[in-house]
C-alpha cells in the first residue's frame, strides 16, 4: 500500500495541477490584449485594468457554436468547455473588477448627485439643475460670481428653505440649494463644485484645480515646474488635452514635465476644469 508520505505528495501534485487547469485560462487572457494595449498613450494601471477586463462573453461561445453547427465529431464536448470557461472568467474576473480598479487607483471618486434636473420648456438645450452644497465643497465661500459659468446661471439659492438674495453680500454656505439654468453637459461641471473635497478626490485629482481656460505657459509660470515649447505655453489647458489625447474624457492624464495634469470635468470634447498634481 501506498505510504502516508506518497499519498500527500500525489494529492498536493493533483491539486497543484487542477488549480493550474482552471487558472490558467484566466491569466492566459489578459496577455494578448496588453500587447495590443502598448501603441496606445495610457498609464500601466489602466492597461492593466483593462487588460483584466478585457472582451469576453458572447464570442468564444459564438465561435464555438460554428463546428457544433456543422456536425464536426465530438465539438459537444468543445462547447461545453467553452461555455464553462467563459461562466468562470465572468464569475471571477467580472466580480475582481471593482476591487482592482480600487487598488490599481483608476476607479473614479463618487460624485455629487442632482437633487433635479428638469427641461426647460421653450427651449431645447436648457435644463433646471439644483444640487445641495456639501461640507467642504469648492464652492463654499464664493459670491454671486462664482456661481456663474459660459454655460450656466443661477436662478434660485434656497437656504434653510428659504429663498436668499444674490446680492454683494451673498457667500455660499454648506448645505445650501442651488438651481442653476443651464446646458446639460454642465451637469458635471456644477456637481464637481458643490462635491466635498475628500482626501480621495485630492488623490485622484491632485492639489489644485484650475479651469481649462487657463494657459499652458501661465500654468508653468505660477506654479515654478514643468517644460514646454514655445508653441505649447500659448495653448490653452484645454486644446492641450485636445492634442495628446484627441477626445478627452474625465480622468484622463496628460504629463506637463513634472505636473501631472488630470481631466476633472469635460463639457462636450472640451476639458473645462483641470486637476494639477506637483511633483514630489
Amino acid at each position: 500500500p501506498p505510504s502516508p508520505r506518497n499519498t500527500s505528495s500525489s494529492y498536493r501534485t493533483t491539486t497543484r495541477r487542477r488549480g493550474h487547469k482552471i487558472l490558467w485560462p484566466l491569466l492566459r487572457g489578459p496577455r494578448p490584449l496588453w500587447l495590443c494595449l502598448l501603441p496606445y498613450p495610457f498609464g500601466w494601471r489602466e492597461k492593466l485594468f483593462i487588460a483584466w477586463t478585457g472582451l469576453r462573453g458572447a464570442v468564444p461561445i459564438v465561435l464555438a457554436m460554428f463546428p457544433l453547427l456543422a456536425g464536426i465529431y465530438q465539438t459537444r464536448l468543445l462547447f461545453d468547455v467553452t461555455f464553462v470557461v467563459v461562466i468562470a472568467s465572468l464569475l471571477v474576473q467580472g466580480t475582481s473588477m471593482g476591487i482592482l480598479a480600487r487598488w490599481l487607483r483608476v476607479a473614479l471618486p463618487a460624485g455629487s448627485e442632482a437633487l433635479q434636473v428638469t427641461a426647460f420648456k421653450g427651449s431645447r438645450d436648457q435644463y433646471l439643475m439644483q444640487f445641495a452644497v456639501n461640507e467642504g465643497a469648492r464652492l463654499c465661500g464664493e459670491g454671486p460670481q462664482g456661481l456663474h459659468g459660459e454655460d450656466y446661471s443661477p436662478v434660485l439659492v434656497l437656504r434653510n428653505d428659504v429663498s436668499i438674495p444674490l446680492d454683494e453680500h451673498f457667500r455660499v454656505t454648506e448645505h445650501d440649494r442651488i438651481t442653476w439654468l443651464g446646458k446639460l453637459t454642465a451637469r458635471q461641471t456644477l456637481a464637481d463644485q458643490c462635491q466635498a473635497v475628500t482626501p480621495s478626490i485630492k488623490r485622484f485629482y491632485g492639489d489644485f484645480t484650475v479651469h481649462g481656460d487657463v494657459l499652458v505657459g501661465d500654468l508653468i509660470a505660477a506654479y515654478g515646474v514643468g517644460t514646454a515649447t514655445e508653441g505649447q505655453r500659448a495653448l490653452t489647458v484645454a486644446t492641450l488635452f485636445q492634442r495628446r489625447v484627441g477626445h478627452p474624457v474625465v480622468g484622463d492624464v496628460v504629463m506637463l514635465g513634472g505636473l501631472r495634469l488630470r481631466a476633472r470635468t469635460v463639457e462636450g470634447q472640451r476639458v473645462t476644469q483641470v486637476g494639477i498634481r506637483l511633483p514630489r
